[in-house]
């Protein structure tokens, strides 16, 4: 009863409510059905725009062609990965110059490949631009092997199988190496013929290659094999393709007698004395009030600090040569030290901060080396006797004795005077001796004896034996035509084809951590040498 009553009173309130209130309300709940629907329509798009940009970054771009040869496509994921296997292969590079440089290291210490690795390391910090050219060769690549199946150049799989076991160094037909009996030497290197691997230990390490460039995203098995037999198509296709290069070369045999001009060094006590005396000049000229920066542009022979005043920056224990560390972390601020001597001569140094709680100082030096290098005086007599002996050669040579005897005896070239100072056939181009011999050469008839010919490497007495204006070159010359041929007609096949590049610098994938700690190390290690 109570339901109903109040039933009725809720139909009564609504027929007596205002109009405009009806009116009202209607629009208010109007209102929240708009905004409900606009809700939901927005949400909808939102979700369809993250979903899109899913899709787009993880489906559509990877299958995107970053290039296209003659209609063959690279994907933008095939790029990838090969940009990472590039740069890994970098690593590589850098790792063998590091090992080649303390191995051949100079009496400074100092890395003779630091030029190289610096090159290599600038292209592995810089992505962006390095996988333009990791792009070209791919470019390149997909162009080999359309040129190889238009000449019907072919590898085989066997062919690639043979190749990756040679690189890894096992020979399937090698005879096994036997297992040393107690108490036996084994050699370092392997007898030859017999196979450093055995077929196991082969597959070992070639399953843990692949798996290692799956874990970095690198190349997958099969581009990694495809790799291998577009080199080896390569090859075959220079062979096959229709390569114009000349096979002979106008030249002359010659024979030649050469006296070195070496001149004495100084002696090298007085050569440290007098370093020592322009030590202690620099010093003076700070202590009575010259500004260090100013005497070290002006006398420091340290290329690496000389133009900046000779500022070293910031330095810990163990990074510099010890009598330089110990005299430096000896020093006052400010203090200006005695001539220190290390291996590269004499030091000026000053202390210009101290940072007692990671020990390490900040120090400016000025470097002067002690210079055994000859006097002009000592040059132009050892060019001097060079030209008197050449002069006495050619006399003994003119008064009938023979060339290649005389060559054989006072020759300085230890490699032609065993052979009577023979240079054998030499084409206009050589580079092997210098330029005003070769030259001369060509001016003689066969036959004829040069006057002595005054190089930067020693003085010459050449005689001319023949002439041939067609001679065949050798092997080494033959490959380096042929192979600078191939790359002549290789770049005409690339203006030819039609190549479309679609690089942008969102289709490279910034370097990888591990591989941005490397670059890392190595940019700290540099800031602190």
């Amino acid at each position: 009863m109570t339901k109903k009553k109040r039933k009725v009173s809720e139909e009564t309130s609504s027929v007596n409510e205002p109009r405009r209130h009806r009116r009202l309300r209607q629009r208010e709940a109007e209102l929240r059905r708009r905004i409900l629907i606009v809700t939901v329509v927005t949400l909808l798009l939102v979700i369809g725009l993250i979903a899109a940009g899913v899709l787009n970054e993880f489906m559509f771009k990877p299958r995107k062609a970053i290039a296209t040869v003659n209609q063959d496509k690279i994907s933008v994921i095939e790029f990838q990965r090969r940009l990472r296997f590039e740069q890994d292969t970098l690593v590589n590079q850098i790792n063998q110059y590091i090992q080649f440089g303390q191995q051949f290291a100079g009496q400074t210490g100092g890395n003779p490949f630091q030029s190289i690795i610096s090159q290599l390391m600038g292209n592995l910090s810089s992505p962006d631009s390095y996988s333009l050219t990791v792009l070209d060769k791919m470019i390149e690549e997909a162009l080999i092997r359309q040129l190889a199946a238009q000449y019907d150049v072919s590898v085989s799989p066997e062919d690639v199988q043979l190749y990756i076991e040679e690189q890894f160094g096992y020979d399937r037909n090698a005879t096994p190496t036997p297992t040393p009996e107690a108490g036996s030497a084994v050699t370092d290197t392997a007898p030859a013929g017999a196979a450093s691997l055995t077929a196991e230990e082969f597959q070992s390490q070639y399953n843990q290659f692949i798996a290692d460039l799956g874990s970095k995203n690198s190349i997958t098995e099969d581009e990694f094999r495809q790799l291998v037999a577009t080199q080896l198509l390569r090859d075959r296709l220079q062979e096959a393709a229709p390569l114009e290069f000349d096979t002979t070369a106008e030249m002359v045999k010659v024979r030649a007698i050469v006296a070195q001009a070496n001149p004495d060094p100084q002696d090298p006590v007085k050569a440290e004395a007098d370093a020592l005396a322009k030590a202690f000049e620099a010093r003076k000229r700070i202590i009575d009030g010259e500004d260090f920066a100013v005497v070290a542009q002006e006398l420091s022979q340290d290329p690496g600090s000389a133009a900046n005043g000779g500022e070293l920056g910031w330095f810990s224990r163990g990074q510099m040569v010890p009598e330089f560390e110990d005299a430096a972390f000896s020093l006052a601020v400010n203090e200006i030290s005695q001539p220190v001597k290390t291996e590269f001569g004499f030091h000026i140094i000053q202390v210009e901060e101290k940072d007692e709680a990671n020990d390490r100082v900040r120090a400016r030096h000025i470097l002067i080396r002690v210079d055994t290098t000859p006097t002009e005086e000592a040059v132009a007599k050892a060019k001097e006797d060079a030209l008197k002996k050449v002069q006495e050669a050619k006399a003994r040579i003119e008064a009938g004795e023979d060339f290649a005897s005389v060559a054989t005896e006072v020759s300085e070239d230890p490699v032609s005077a065993e052979k009577g100072g023979d240079l054998g056939w030499i084409a206009a181009d050589n580079t092997r001796y210098p330029a005003e011999v070769v030259s001369k050469a060509f001016e003689l008839e066969p036959g004829q004896l040069s006057d002595p010919i005054q190089t930067d490497r020693g003085v010459y007495l050449i005689l001319v034996e023949e002439k041939d204006p067609q001679h065949p070159v050798d092997d080494n010359e033959l490959q380096s035509r042929r192979q600078q041929a191939f790359d002549d007609w290789l770049q005409a096949q690339k203006d030819a084809a039609d190549i479309q590049r679609n690089w942008s610098l969102d289709l490279v994938p910034p370097l990888p951590d591990d591989l941005q700690g490397i670059v890392n190390s190595f940019q700290r290690a540099a800031a602190g040498s």
